[in-house]
């Protein structure tokens, strides 16, 4: 047996492969039974959801042979061989994502938005053609263990049925109940229909703004919607993400499993943590005063941030084969370029992190007088992608973010008293877990091994944004989401080191069951109002100090130091248990799902009118893609006393797939300036073009020749379409621009050529 090393920087052994075990005749199907279940049950939650079989059946069709199938021969081809059926699950879909993308946005370009299809076909064709390739299409991996499959299975189950209960349930498919949808959903849906059929895009709420976003995941939908039939609402509010969210629990358990592959546990323990987790919270009266990067809360809601998030996962299978020096060769570099360029289109705040963590690679090679290579090289491609990416997509554009130090502490201020210092005390008390298992790592001499580091500078990277930038819709966070998985992987590890061998192995049980204990005692016993000042840190501090405890009396009595770690890390981890079952049970209430969406509500809350869908059908079957329209519904009910006008309004341009005057204007480049320069939430921004608001809107409430042709010869409009609820002038209107639709609270008026009579009898 290998000696340990003696230094933190010695190289590690060789792991193994994760979670293997021999294979044995006649059991090899039995090997796909977790997978099978998870498909069907999935096939029951969007059948209950209003997808029939047939859809299923197209959207199956599409995933498979145009995105799985193809992306698993060119991720085992470039990689140089199978990484075991998990690790190729995720990387054959995040491979087969980008290369759809990458072959659909020049098709769509170039008229033909089947480029994915032909694409896919071809490298089927390839790989059944020539011999050198066919051994793709098999697996020489050993197979993966029994438990850590149906650990893994249970849990992407855990995230469907919180799909079905907290967005599917909430977000029904036909009117009244869609009526009130989480408006991002809805932005998300109309980006998909733009990229349907435009390239280069603008955002289609408003048109003439170029659409300067991280937007992949709505071309992945388009090229979905082309090749399956299925049209993007449907993609958007069922079936467009479920496969990535899915396969981002196996891809983080794989992932994790890198770091511990001798602990089975460890892959499943780490998706667990980074799905499920909430910091600790004992005291009775805060309601979890650090603000959750919880990854079920926004999966769905931030379509980009769970797509990116799968791609990123594959990336770093790539990229730990290159550090430990496991694959050399293009393909594998040419492989962690795609990756990390889809991953980076998927969603901004991945690239920034990834160098980040390379650099705290290359720097712990450093302090043992050692030159990384291959973490240097692999900085250098992924800020060269992130400068392309940030010249081409983004152009220049911030987002929204700005520097303000410690101004996400803002959430955690009322229960601090008002006082930084406390709260920031608080943020750190609520992170021991990663301090204690990060010294554990370091004391167990295995930062050698790159996975450590590069994880361990992503969560650092991601802290530093969080407490030193901020953006007025809260989108900092999206980089501590980014690193979650990470820093659960840190967790898990870190308990795989130090689990004693014999009987001492079972300290976790009661370790775990002790923090839980601990943390759901203090929330009974705190006052329901805080001490002041610093005295509010003592609830904070019980888990961290009865850790220290443990710590130290098993290790006086047993003198036997990785069972006194394993215990104090284990019982952290305990202590996060009641806090992370509360906010479930928030999240998952009718009033936690209800922030999401409200299905059927009263006639005064209905943002999107009766007949919208109607009307978007009539709209796509009647004009041409390239038609602009006019709209007189620019605001949602108001969320906050200060709001006039709550901009957040996409239904017409995601229902019409097309695009929109002025509908609504958050989400642009420069709402995002404005909402930075003045310190106002996304629902608080006016519109900083008065004089084009003010002609849009006075050919609804004063139609005239005059201002129905000022649209049509200076913005382009072609169709005004009126929501009957709002004002406007009906009779003048039908007068000037002749009616040629209505559904329900929607009617649709045509605007007659510069030619043509003005006056409609």
């Amino acid at each position: 047996m290998r000696a340990e090393s003696t230094s933190v920087l010695d190289a590690p052994a060789r792991p193994a492969a994760p979670a293997a075990v021999p294979a044995r005749p006649g059991h090899r199907w039995w090997r796909l039974l977790p997978g099978a279940l998870l498909v069907a049950a999935a096939a029951a939650v969007l059948y209950r959801y209003g997808v029939d079989p047939a859809t299923q059946a197209r959207f199956g069709g599409y995933l498979a042979g145009v995105v799985l199938l193809p992306g698993v021969l060119v991720w085992r081809a470039l990689r140089g061989g199978s990484a075991g059926l998990p690790a190729d699950l995720v990387g054959g879909a995040a491979t087969g994502y980008a290369l759809t993308i990458g072959a659909y946005l020049p098709g769509r370009a170039a008229g033909f938005p089947y480029g994915p299809v032909v694409l896919a076909a071809a490298v089927v064709v390839l790989f059944a053609a020539a011999p050198r390739l066919r051994r793709h299409w098999r697996t020489d991996a050993p197979p993966t263990r029994p438990a850590w499959a149906w650990s893994v299975a249970g849990l992407a189950a855990a995230v469907l049925g919180w799909a079905a209960v907290a967005y599917f349930r909430p977000h029904p498919l036909t009117w009244p109940g869609n009526a009130d949808p989480y408006p991002d959903m809805v932005f998300h849906q109309a980006l998909a229909g733009e990229l349907r059929h435009h390239l280069p895009a603008q955002f289609p709420h408003i048109a003439g703004e170029p659409l300067r976003y991280h937007w992949f995941v709505h071309a992945e939908w388009a090229a979905a919607s082309w090749a399956s039939g299925v049209e993007p609402y449907l993609l958007t509010y069922r079936l467009g993400l479920l496969p990535a969210a899915l396969l981002l629990v196996v891809a983080v358990a794989a992932v994790a499993q890198r770091a511990a592959a001798a602990r089975w546990w460890a892959g499943p323990l780490a998706a667990a943590l980074a799905l499920f987790a909430v910091a600790p919270d004992p005291a009775g009266w805060s309601g979890t005063a650090l603000p959750p990067a919880h990854l079920l809360r926004t999966m769905w809601p931030s379509p980009t941030q769970t797509f990116g998030g799968l791609l990123f996962a594959a990336a770093i299978l790539v990229l730990v084969d290159l550090l430990r020096g496991s694959r050399r060769g293009p393909g594998p570099w040419l492989l962690f370029t795609l990756l990390v360029a889809g991953a980076t289109g998927g969603k901004a705040t991945y690239a920034p992190l990834l160098v980040a963590g390379l650099l705290t690679v290359a720097a712990v090679a450093a302090l043992g007088r050692r030159l990384d290579r291959p973490a240097l090289a692999a900085a250098a491609v992924t800020a060269a992608v992130f400068g392309v990416v940030q010249a081409t997509m983004f152009r220049g554009t911030s987002g929204g973010l700005f520097v303000e130090p410690l101004a996400s502490l803002r959430t955690t201020l009322p229960a601090a008293g008002g006082s930084r210092p406390v709260a920031l005390a608080i943020w750190v008390l609520c992170w021991a877990a990663l301090v204690v298992a990060a010294a554990v790592l370091a004391r167990r001499r295995r930062w050698a091994d790159p996975l450590l580091p590069l994880s361990a500078g992503l969560g650092l990277a991601a802290l530093a944004v969080v407490l030193g930038f901020y953006q007025m819709g809260g989108s900092q966070l999206y980089f501590l989401q980014s690193a979650r998985p990470y820093a659960a992987l840190l967790v898990a590890a870190a308990l795989a080191a130090l689990l004693p061998a014999g009987r001492a192995r079972w300290l976790w049980l009661p370790a775990a069951a002790a923090g839980a204990a601990l943390t759901a005692a203090a929330d009974r016993l705190t006052p329901d109002r805080p001490a002041a000042g610093w005295a509010i840190l003592a609830a904070y501090a019980v888990p961290a100090a009865a850790a220290l405890l443990v710590a130290g009396g098993l290790a006086a009595a047993r003198r036997t130091r990785p069972a006194a770690g394993f215990a104090a890390l284990a019982l952290l981890v305990g202590a996060a248990v009641p806090t992370s079952a509360a906010y479930a049970a928030v999240q998952l209430s009718p009033a936690g799902t209800a922030v999401w969406a409200r299905p059927s509500p009263p006639p005064a809350a209905r943002v999107v009118p009766a007949g919208a869908d109607a009307a978007g059908r009539w709209l796509r079957a009647h004009t041409p893609t390239d038609t602009v329209l006019a709209s007189n519904q620019h605001c949602r009910p108001p969320q906050r006393r200060r709001s006039v006008c709550d901009p957040r309004q996409f239904w017409l341009a995601a229902a019409a797939q097309r695009r929109v005057l002025v509908e609504g204007w958050v989400f642009t480049p420069p709402a995002n300036a404005y909402a930075s320069a003045h310190r106002l939430s996304s629902d608080e921004i006016p519109y900083w073009d008065p004089p084009k608001l003010a002609a849009n809107d006075a050919a609804y409430t004063t139609p005239t020749p005059f201002t129905v042709g000022l649209l049509r010869d200076r913005y382009g409009v072609g169709w005004l379409v009126v929501d009957t609820r709002r004002p406007h002038d009906a009779a003048a209107l039908a007068a000037v621009a002749p009616r040629r639709f209505a559904a329900g609270d929607v009617a649709i008026h045509e605007v007659p050529a510069a030619s043509a009579a003005v006056s409609v009898g």
